[in-house]
């Protein structure tokens, strides 16, 4: 127990000492060339559209549509996905509840049962689907 403690440890230690040589490496390269990373090209680019909106008269609705199509485009797939996560533990949580889903939804379906309950897959595979 004490050598898996040890090699736990030093596994910690050397993963979080070469994530912080990543951030200096990254911190330094960007110091030398600001286009380095897709961030910085980012902040880049958003600080020339701020200064370009702010100088140009007449867009200011412009800029609160295009604010707003930006946040709903972040928001949309993220609440998306929470829903399709929820919807899938849902579904696993019940999967000895569920009389033959392999009939309701074709021949994929069969595979669920055999990756998630390996246990219980030959009782589901050979219900009948009439």
């Amino acid at each position: 127990m004490a050598y898996t403690i040890g090699y736990d440890l030093l596994s910690f230690l050397l993963s979080i000492s070469l994530l912080g040589l990543y951030h200096l490496y990254l911190r330094i390269k960007v110091a030398h060339n600001p286009a380095y990373t897709v961030q910085s090209v980012n902040i880049i680019v958003r600080t020339a559209w701020v200064e370009n909106i702010m100088q140009a008269e007449g867009k200011e609705v412009l800029a609160v549509q295009i604010l707003r199509n930006s946040t709903v485009a972040a928001t949309f797939p993220a609440s998306s996905a929470m829903l399709l996560i929820m919807g899938v533990l849902n579904l696993s949580e019940q999967g000895d509840r569920l009389v033959g889903p392999h009939c309701m939804l074709g021949a994929t379906a069969v595979l669920i049962p055999v990756l998630y309950r390996l246990d219980r897959a030959p009782k589901v595979l050979e219900q009948d689907c009439s």
